[in-house]
Formats: structure tokens, sequence, C-alpha cells
């Protein structure tokens, strides 16, 4: 569980975030099978509670999926519609989209 209100956000957390984000556009040449997943939308301030039930308010699912091709050869993206941040803590029957969704590209990738 998070408190509330949450930790403080230092300016080295940020420096951190950023030279990793640095990293990522470079190139990570990941040699594995990578899934990345995420909501269709993110929100941002000022949306309803309703709206936020219903996106990613963390992060932006647009630079997700434009930096996924960064991670390696072989990535595949899979946008969940109605997915939150925490994909696994989303809704039903959006997490159970989720969890198919990653069972299944599993099997796929291991037999």
């Amino acid at each position: 569980m998070k408190p509330s209100p949450s930790f403080p956000v230092r300016a080295g957390f940020l420096a951190g975030i950023r030279r990793l984000q640095r990293e990522v556009h470079h190139g990570l040449g990941i040699s594995v099978p990578v899934l990345v997943c995420c909501s269709t939308a993110s929100g941002g301030p000022g949306i309803s509670r309703q709206e936020a039930l219903r996106c990613d308010t963390v992060l932006s699912v647009e630079q997700i999926v434009e930096r996924s091709r960064f991670l390696g050869d072989d990535v595949t993206v899979v946008q969940i519609p109605g997915g939150v941040h925490d994909l696994v803590l989303s809704p039903s029957p959006v997490r159970e989209e989720y969890l198919s969704t990653l069972t299944g590209w599993l099997t796929e990738r291991l037999g």
C-alpha cells in the first residue's frame, strides 16, 4: 500500500529517471523477447475520477509505445483498452484481458 500523501519526489530521483530514459532512447539491445503492455489512454491533471479508472494517470502511453522500439529487436507491444497504470489493478474485465494477453504471449514464446 502506498502512503498518502506519497513519498516526496527529489531532484536525484528525477535525474535518475532522465538518465535512464536517455539510455533507453539510445537502445538497450535486449536480446530476449520483450512484452510491453500498457493502456490505450493517458490521463493528466483535471480528469474525472471515472476517467482515471480507465487510463494510465502516471505515464504517457504514447511514449511507452514509441520508446518500446528501442528496447531490443523482438518487442511485442499490446495496448489494453481501459487499463490503468498497473494493469493488474485494472477493473474486471480489463484485468482478465491483460492476464490473458500475458499468459498467451508466454505460452507462444516458451512453448
